[in-house]
């Protein structure tokens, strides 16, 4: 399968900051905008190929911009089109969530979210996604300042293929309902470790009160006076 280094610099350059751009904004697909902008970014290539003299990469650049758009500008005509997210004003600066099954995207803080000092890189719940018009798992990313998107799109994956490999809610939900068994499963072992000792413990100390017990009735009986005046009879 292509990876991203298949790209030619300029092409890689110019599809991480597109990436960069969408991610800023409410309602967009990432992944579908990135296909969009590959297919024609690698006919733009083979034609410069078939002309015998590619350009330099600045050059390569600066040429992708004239003809296809500055990212920015891009990322816009894919905002005209987008149902965004009511607005909303949280503060999750790196973050954005993003539903598994469609890819709609949105800056985490512009739905309202606070995310400050997490420790996970990301995280699930369940949402409404407006894309798909129903619940969804939703994945909660800190992804906004990294071409993450681009160095899994090759160039032949599709959006789907992106996201059945990047997004795997099941999986985490089932690798946490794991872990929590086996968290149980140890701390139930320690406890009973400690009951087993424990109790142990208690018989050997009863039994050495029972034999104790036994000698010092057996020495009041041969070294006591009137011994069955001070023994009980049971």
């Amino acid at each position: 399968m292509a990876v991203v280094k298949d790209f030619q610099p300029a092409v890689r350059r110019y599809l991480e900051q597109l990436e960069l751009e969408l991610k800023k904004i409410a309602g967009v697909v990432p992944e579908d905008a990135l296909c969009d902008a590959r297919e024609f970014l690698i006919g733009d290539v083979e034609a410069l190929e078939r002309s015998g003299k590619p350009p330099s990469e600045r050059e390569h650049f600066q040429w992708i911009i004239e003809n296809f758009g500055a990212p920015e500008v891009v990322a816009q005509q894919y905002a005209d089109h987008a149902n965004p997210f009511p607005a909303k004003h949280g503060f999750a600066p790196g973050w954005r969530i993003c539903c598994t099954k469609c890819g709609r995207s949105s800056p985490l803080a512009s739905v309202g979210a606070i995310r400050i000092g997490a420790k996970s890189w990301h995280k699930y719940q369940l949402a409404f996604c407006r894309g798909c018009n129903r619940v969804r798992f939703a994945r909660i990313i800190q992804d906004m300042e990294k071409a993450n998107l681009t160095e899994q799109l090759g160039l032949e994956r599709l959006p789907d293929q992106m996201r059945s490999t990047m997004h795997r809610p099941i999986m985490t939900i089932v690798g946490i309902l794991g872990a929590i068994a086996a968290t149980i499963f140890l701390v139930a072992a320690i406890v009973l470790t400690i009951i087993f000792f424990a109790s142990q413990a208690f018989a050997q100390e009863s039994k050495a009160s029972t034999e104790a017990i036994g000698r010092l009735r057996q020495s009041i009986k041969v070294d006591y006076w009137y011994a069955e005046v001070h023994l009980p009879t049971s």
